[in-house]
């Protein structure tokens, strides 16, 4: 697909022995034949509109001077959009001219808002159409003065969210690697630094990392794929829904992508604007459904934009954090079906205050709420494993008894303090490993329950050997003690590890 700033297309066709006059009756009928809704006709100037001049589509010009008539065809949504349809235009309705010259016998045509006739309307087209060309001559963001891909960072009428979006990822990651973090794959420290995602520092008011986290990036392979994947969206949505309704989509859709993730992943830094972008991707997909694209575009898009989404969500690839893309699109999903109220009524300040702030509250107010009854995992872990390691303390001191105590103190110790404390371990491992923890945790936990059960079992034999006074589970300690440190030796191996 390619993009330009100032995107047209444009050709020039001899008159030969067809006069202006007949040459703009046969382009009027052929704009009809087409589809095209014509805005005004005159002696050597014509304006015809492409479908969906409310939203996205373009305009097509013929002006015939000197023997040759020019055509253009310029997009409408801003001066930044595909160039493919443009020319497409063009080489429609050269074809239908030349097929029509051949068979001159146009009908008279007229504009549907009426014939121009004076000579100062006339002049008034015509000027504008040279001021059109002139504007991309002379203009300081033209091809000839600058780099085309450079207007992909400037903000301009139709495209103006949607630039500022990309330079602040790309300033937030040029300041990480600026500040030391990694450029292919920062640590977990510079991320949650500059505002990385991490449900232990969300709920304890650093509740903006919800959206701080929407402009932090793991690394520039992540970055450059978010970036494509918001300009691949935006250049349709932004124009289709304008700015301001853009922009607010983005920063709800990608608030609420952020509560998702810390809800599933309550130990894990997220970060990354591929929530957000997904929530874009979610209210085209809803507008996609709906008149307010043209359905042939609506077709090829539906299949190409739903692809792209099922393979994403499809492929669930490890450290790819679904949970966020999920939560992004279902809510897009949403928010684009609620925003029609507003898109049917563009001039409804009314209205689009209303849906805008019904939106907002729903999604600032429900994350707010969210962060003040979410449990903090990390705590309760850390607390947890405070516990174990009491209780271990506990469990293991009867190997360093007295030698001054007697039989049945000894025996009464090793039920106590011993069974009871690797039975209330048991039971704590057993909690422990209900709470949303990271694979390696669970591991960890898997590990630690595994050896409190061996403990256990060691236990009631050394109960058992005092108790009836024998050396007869003396081979089946030494089996236990064992197993116990090889257990002990994949947890501590487990842990230099992490």
């Amino acid at each position: 697909m390619a993009f330009h700033f100032f995107s047209a297309a444009k050709t020039e066709i001899p008159l030969g022995r067809t006069t202006a006059k007949q040459f703009l009756q046969l382009a009027a009928a052929s704009a009809k034949h087409l589809g095209w809704q014509l805005a005004y006709v005159h002696d050597d100037y014509l304006i015809a509109d492409t479908p969906d001049r409310r939203m996205l589509g373009e305009t097509v010009s013929i002006l015939v001077e000197d023997g040759v008539a020019k055509l253009k065809s310029e997009s409408r949504a801003g001066k930044f959009y595909h160039s493919k349809g443009n020319q497409q235009n063009i080489d429609s309705l050269r074809v239908e001219l030349e097929a029509r010259m051949n068979n001159q016998s146009p009908p008279e045509v007229q504009a549907d808002s009426g014939t121009y006739s004076s000579e100062q309307e006339h002049s008034t087209l015509k000027e504008l159409h040279n001021q059109s060309e002139r504007r991309q001559k002379s203009s300081a963001f033209s091809e000839e003065n600058i780099p085309e891909w450079l207007v992909l960072f400037v903000p301009h009428k139709g495209y103006m969210v949607t630039p500022i979006l990309i330079d602040i990822n790309i300033l937030v990651f040029l300041a990480m690697c600026i500040s030391g973090a990694g450029i292919l794959s920062p640590d977990t420290d510079a991320l949650v630094n500059w505002g990385a995602n991490y449900r232990s520092y969300a709920i304890h008011g650093e509740w903006w990392r919800l959206v701080s986290a929407c402009f932090v990036h793991i690394g520039i392979a992540h970055l450059l794929f978010n970036m494509y994947a918001l300009l691949l969206v935006s250049i349709e949505l932004e124009p289709l829904v304008g700015s301001l309704n853009y922009a607010c989509l983005y920063f709800f859709t990608g608030i609420l992508s952020s509560l998702a993730s810390i809800g599933d992943h309550p130990m894990v830094v997220s970060a990354g604007a591929s929530g957000a972008i997904f929530g874009l991707f979610g209210v085209y997909l809803a507008l996609l459904t709906t008149n307010l694209v043209e359905k042939q575009k609506r077709y090829n898009q539906l299949i190409s934009f739903g692809v792209l989404i099922v393979y994403n969500l499809g492929s669930g690839s490890k450290g790819i954090d679904m949970a966020a893309h999920f939560a992004g699109l279902c809510s897009g999903l949403i928010m684009g079906y609620l925003m029609l109220f507003t898109l049917h009524r563009p001039h409804s300040i009314l209205i689009k205050v209303l849906s805008l702030g019904l939106l907002g509250w729903f999604s600032i107010g429900f994350s707010m709420s969210s962060l003040k009854t979410m449990p903090d995992v990390e705590k309760i872990y850390d607390t947890s494993m405070d516990d174990f390691t009491r209780l271990e303390k506990s469990a293991l001191s009867i190997y360093s008894l007295p030698d001054t105590i007697n039989q049945q103190q000894r025996v009464q110790h090793i039920s106590n303090d011993g069974l009871r404390s690797w039975d209330s371990a048991a039971v704590l491992l057993k909690y422990v490993d209900t709470l949303a923890l990271p694979d390696d945790l669970h591991d960890r936990v898997h590990q630690l329950q595994r050896y409190t059960q061996l403990r256990q079992s060691s236990t009631r034999f050394y109960f058992k050997a005092y108790n009836e006074n024998t050396n007869v589970y003396d081979d089946s300690l030494a089996s236990y003690r064992t197993k116990i440190h090889a257990v002990l030796d994949t947890i501590n191996g487990k842990i230099k590890t992490d």
